[in-house]
């Protein structure tokens, strides 16, 4: 028998996975648009219709729904593999098929592709709108919405898809701060280092970089931003989907006899370092019965880690690193 993961191991796993699943989505995209098309739009001024042609939808954001019945599936699984045998009681296998279970997963799907559907869209708008203030030619424009053709792999890079709409205001302050020679470029941490030579010397000089440098540097930094924001995502939902799917193996365990709900507990426990939210860390320790909720200091309140089915917001969950460990008293006493 294989031996099982650790906790941190598992988590490394299906944070791997997730962050694959959400750039291969991103990239199907952006690699079927017509450029053309795309162009027409913007030219049009219709920042819907350029949106339309992307075919940005769920089918074609299948890889990240996938990659997050995965995660459940193995979370539920890992979670059952600590469990014992219990004399009298059938071998207990997770059930991803629970109507609970596909509920949650069809649930997190849901606001996971929401929310990126509308990322899309705000980005969509603002470049469009940033390109007509700054006369920018609509080709461009378009090429600075769908990214372009890196000419060694033939992949569309370097576009607003994918990105907050945060990470491309940094884009366009970025940029900025290019085509002004300001030496706030080094302070961009998702700048590519190995073009700071090039950047200080313009600096030095007074002369400004050429349009096609500034180009490239830009296309760097946004294809750093989407690896960013592909790892944020990845860790954040790799979080949640670990600390639900553990729930719910425990009440999946507890509906078959084998252990009473008052000897199940729940308990809080924080990555212990700096990077720990201060309510997070306050926390730590905090233990709670199967179906009762985490309370952080200010009140709100998590089923789990990265839960935001009673209130939390994105400040609560995103880029969470805490764990809810549960323990069952096996032997009832």
């Amino acid at each position: 028998m294989a031996r099982r993961p650790t906790l941190e191991a598992l988590l490394k796993f299906l944070t791997a996975d997730m962050q694959s699943a959400f750039l291969a989505a991103i990239q199907g995209v952006v690699d079927q648009v017509i450029l053309n098309e795309v162009v027409e739009a913007v030219i049009a001024g219709d920042a819907d219709r350029a949106f339309e042609l992307l075919g940005f939808n769920p089918g074609a954001l299948r890889p990240i729904t996938a990659a997050i019945e995965r995660m459940y599936e193995r979370a539920g699984e890992w979670a059952a593999e600590g469990y014992p045998r219990l004399p009298g009681y059938p071998f207990f296998r997770f059930n991803v098929r629970d109507p609970r279970a596909e509920n949650w997963m069809r649930d997190k799907s849901s606001e996971l592709i929401s929310r990126i559907t509308e990322d899309v869209r705000t980005n969509i708008r603002n470049t469009l709108t940033d390109g007509i203030t700054r006369g920018v030619n609509p080709r461009n424009t378009a090429l600075n919405i769908v990214g372009r053709v890196d000419r060694k792999t033939g992949a569309r890079v370097g576009g607003a898809i994918g990105l907050t709409p945060h990470q491309e205001n940094w884009t366009r302050s970025f940029r900025m701060a290019l085509e002004g020679n300001s030496p706030s470029y080094f302070d961009r941490a998702l700048r590519d280092k190995r073009f700071d030579g090039i950047v200080q010397r313009a600096i030095d000089s007074g002369k400004p970089l050429d349009a096609a440098t500034i180009e490239k540097l830009v296309v760097r930094y946004r294809s750093n931003a989407l690896r960013l924001r592909g790892e944020t995502i990845a860790r954040t939902e790799s979080i949640a989907s670990q600390a639900a799917a553990e729930l719910e193996s425990a009440r999946q365990v507890l509906a078959t006899g084998a252990v009473q709900q008052k000897d199940i507990e729940r308990v809080w426990d924080s990555a212990g370092d700096r990077r720990v939210r201060p309510d997070h860390r306050a926390m730590d320790g905090q233990t709670v019965g199967l179906d009762e909720p985490f309370k952080t200091p200010d009140g709100t309140l998590l089923m789990h880690p990265g839960d935001t089915s009673l209130g939390a917001t994105a400040a609560d969950v995103v880029a969470c690193r805490c764990v809810a460990r549960t323990k069952i008293n096996w032997l009832g006493v």
